[in-house]
Formats: C-alpha cells, sequence, structure tokens
C-alpha cells in the first residue's frame, strides 16, 4: 500500500467526499473547540481575575476582563512572595522526584 493513499486519522481522504463524512468531520472538530475552550478557560479566568481588585472579583456577574486592569499586582506578588525562590524549590522536588524513581 503506497504511502499517499493511506491516511492516518478519524476519516480517510475517501471519506472525507461524502456528505456523512464531511458531518462526522465537522462533529469531532466541534467537540473538540468545546473541549478546548473548557480546558483553557479557568486559566485565562485564573489570569484575569489577577487584574481585578477584590471588589471585582466578588461582584455579581460573569465579567472575564476588568474595567480598569492592575498591572501592578503580578510584579508586587512576584517580589513580594519571592517566586524565584518557590519555583526553584518545586524544580528540586520534580527533579528529585524522577530520579528516585
Amino acid at each position: 500500500m503506497a504511502m499517499d493513499t493511506w491516511d492516518r486519522g478519524i476519516l480517510n481522504r475517501l471519506e472525507m467526499r461524502t456528505g456523512a463524512g464531511r458531518r462526522v468531520y465537522i462533529l469531532f472538530f466541534v467537540l473538540l473547540m468545546v473541549l478546548a475552550i473548557t480546558v483553557l478557560f479557568p486559566f485565562v479566568f485564573a489570569l484575569t481575575s489577577g487584574l481585578k481588585t477584590s471588589l471585582e472579583i466578588y461582584s455579581s456577574g460573569m465579567r472575564l476582563w476588568p474595567n480598569v486592569p492592575q498591572w501592578n499586582i503580578y510584579p508586587t506578588v512576584w517580589t513580594k512572595y519571592d517566586f524565584p525562590k518557590l519555583f526553584a524549590n518545586s524544580l528540586i522536588i520534580v527533579i528529585g522526584g524522577l530520579i528516585c524513581q
């Protein structure tokens, strides 16, 4: 069997030419997009919540972007809690775990 006629994936080229094949492809595409948004949304929400004031975080409603982003919060927290040291500690723990396994 030649490599150009053998497809790897859900549908091959012949199946994609049919109406049912295109519908299955669209169904899988939509399902994967919904799954990607579901997985990525908590990360985006956490990052944008860091730019909000306390009143905006606890206000009712679901606003993803703050009215006035507080860009000074991230550098302040980075230096106050010594994040480079925390990352180094995590890296040591991960490397130690990998070595012990």
